[in-house]
């Protein structure tokens, strides 16, 4: 297996993606992380006369940035990438965001081996807190599931689903977690 270069690091809200890509950092050293967030309303993408959504075309150009710097092998870290999209594009932002896997078909990921996809799940919602910063704390579960949905259809070769609550229904430390990506 070639070495890992590029960690995608993607769940719902409040599972701990910030806290772990420290540890992860702490553990390999320097490492650039490249934060994906909600997307803006920029007016380049307000045209009159646009028919597509101007957060539709921020996203897709933001995406397909983020595909070529996989494609670069530069060592990164993504804290939130374009599974993101495939969630919330079709829950709250009133358009499908399943072009994101046209994206990675049409930049190859199936052939970038240097990248390990990671999903946080939780099993155990009790210890889980709402930040304030969630689309919608309450579609959480929902959230969780259509992330699920889309690991699954993600064709990037290395991918890794972590549920952060081990069998005692408590969350798993961050040792625990490290040592399952494998860190």
């Amino acid at each position: 297996m070639p070495k890992i270069k590029q960690y995608i690091f993607e769940s719902v809200d409040g599972l701990g993606k910030s806290t772990l890509i420290k540890a992860v950092k702490n553990v390999k050293g320097y490492y650039p992380v490249l934060h994906y967030e909600k997307p803006e309303l920029l007016e380049i993408y307000q045209e009159a006369n646009s028919i597509i959504s101007p957060l539709y075309e921020y996203q897709y150009a933001s995406f397909v940035s983020l595909m070529q710097l996989i494609e670069s092998k530069i060592p990164m870290i993504y804290d939130r990438a374009h599974l993101g999209e495939a969630v919330y594009g079709n829950m709250y932002r009133n358009y499908n965001g399943s072009y994101i896997f046209d994206l990675e078909k049409q930049y190859n990921m199936a052939n970038q081996h240097h990248v390990q996809l990671i999903l946080l799940t939780t099993s155990n919602w009790d210890f889980i807190i709402d930040d304030g910063k969630s689309h919608d704390f309450t579609k959480r579960v929902e959230e969780q599931q259509r992330f699920k949905e889309a690991f699954d259809k993600s064709i990037i070769p290395n991918k890794l689903l972590i549920d952060i609550t081990n069998s005692d229904g408590e969350r798993k430390t961050v040792e625990e977690l490290l040592e399952e990506i494998g860190i």
